[in-house]
């Protein structure tokens, strides 16, 4: 017959960490409230999670009907895999750049605010070379 001995001590509860961690910063409201805006939620969670992800989301901007993300293309080969990805988030609507590096795909993000806010021109480019 097997048996152990039960231990003489109670073991210790888990230790709380004394960092307490911050709650994520908000860098872009949508307004779920608007369809065309919960479209644009729904696709980034669908791009970006689920057992083959398209992106890895990097950095996202919102710069006034546009939303601007930095994302590292996963498993798809094409001409870069950094991209500046602009979508509308009062149509369906996007469009996106390749950049060689995450530098120069976040230099072109920090670019936008020198620019008056637009929403990409055509729903047709959101079909791209990929």
């Amino acid at each position: 017959m097997c048996f152990r001995p039960k231990s003489a001590s109670v073991p210790k509860s888990r230790r709380h960490s004394s960092l307490r961690i911050s709650p994520p910063r908000i860098v872009a409201k949508l307004d779920l409230s608007k369809e065309a805006e919960r479209d644009t939620q729904a696709f980034i969670k669908r791009a970006c999670s689920g057992r083959w992800p398209m992106w890895r989301m990097l950095k996202m901007k919102r710069h006034g009907n546009t939303l601007a993300v930095v994302v590292r293309w996963v498993g798809c080969p094409g001409a870069g895999p950094y991209s500046l990805v602009e979508m509308a988030v009062n149509r369906r609507a996007m469009y996106w750049r390749d950049f060689p590096t995450v530098a120069a795909a976040c230099a072109a993000l920090a670019a936008l605010d020198a620019k008056p806010p637009t929403a990409p021109a055509a729903p047709a480019a959101a079909m791209g070379a990929r």
